[in-house]
């Protein structure tokens, strides 16, 4: 039971590895056996999804649709698009298209060492996909297909029990 004032039945779930100084302690409505503690480790990705699909995006909030038959019909085409959106800003990512801008001198000195850390994206793939969809309508081209898409498997920890 968590909280005195108002008590709520939760599990406990406690992560702990060599990398982080602490360990995770994640409390949950859910019983042990129904929850993983690396779900938590994909917060981040949902509340971006969230915010793309939302506000940042595709403007959910302005439907105020209140019928949860429409709305749940809705919320597949937002998925949908959305993985689209995100295929295409991936593969925009992956091979961008040529600058008509000639590349500036690096401000760094030739003698210093690159760091191996990839740069952080200025753009997320959302943004991205959007963009490049918005580009080729305007310039009357083909929309990018679709490619077959394979989601990665959920994470999962080895659970012990005390």
């Amino acid at each position: 039971m968590c909280f005195k004032s108002t008590p709520l039945p939760a599990s406990l779930l406690i992560y702990a590895d060599d990398h982080d100084a602490d360990p995770w302690l994640i409390l949950t409505d859910l019983a042990p056996e129904a929850a993983e503690v690396s779900w938590y480790g994909l917060r981040a990705w949902i509340e971006a999804s969230f915010k793309d699909t939302k506000r940042g995006g595709w403007q959910w909030q302005r439907t105020r649709m209140a019928d949860p038959a429409r709305a749940s019909r809705l919320w597949l085409v937002l998925a949908l698009a959305l993985l689209y959106t995100i295929q295409v800003g991936s593969q925009t990512d992956t091979h961008p298209p040529a600058s008509m801008v000639p590349e500036l001198p690096s401000p760094t000195p030739a003698s210093s060492t690159p760091s191996r850390r990839p740069q952080p994206r200025r753009l997320s793939l959302v943004t991205q996909g959007h963009l490049t969809i918005l580009a080729n309508l305007i310039r009357q081209h083909c929309l990018p297909a679709l490619v077959a898409y394979a989601p990665n498997p959920w994470p999962t920890f080895q659970k012990t029990y005390p």
